[in-house]
């Protein structure tokens, strides 16, 4: 859950939706959180699309042996793939 402070806005993510919820967890090979956040009370109506792929630069630290052999967790959530949702706005909307 998100809420703003100044405006009230409250956005929530569904783990359980598999069409417009959300996912956690690795991808062909990259880790990747991607899903929509649905507004409720004051912001009602709204929703906010995530998208994000973790960036590894060129110049960033090889990890150790000991990080190299983690245990890697399952993915989270059950959205099964990037679904658009019809008649949204592609653009990001001044606030």
């Amino acid at each position: 859950m998100i809420r703003y402070n100044d405006s009230g806005a409250t956005y929530v993510m569904d783990a359980g939706a598999k069409q417009y919820g959300f996912y956690l967890g690795d991808e062909r090979g990259q880790d990747v959180f991607y899903g929509y956040m649905i507004g409720t009370g004051k912001a009602k109506g709204d929703v906010m699309q995530i998208d994000l792929v973790r960036y590894d630069p060129s110049g960033a630290r090889k990890k150790t042996r000991s990080a190299a052999t983690d245990s890697v967790a399952p993915g989270f959530g059950k959205a099964t793939g990037r679904a658009f949702m019809p008649h949204a706005i592609k653009k990001l909307p001044r606030r």
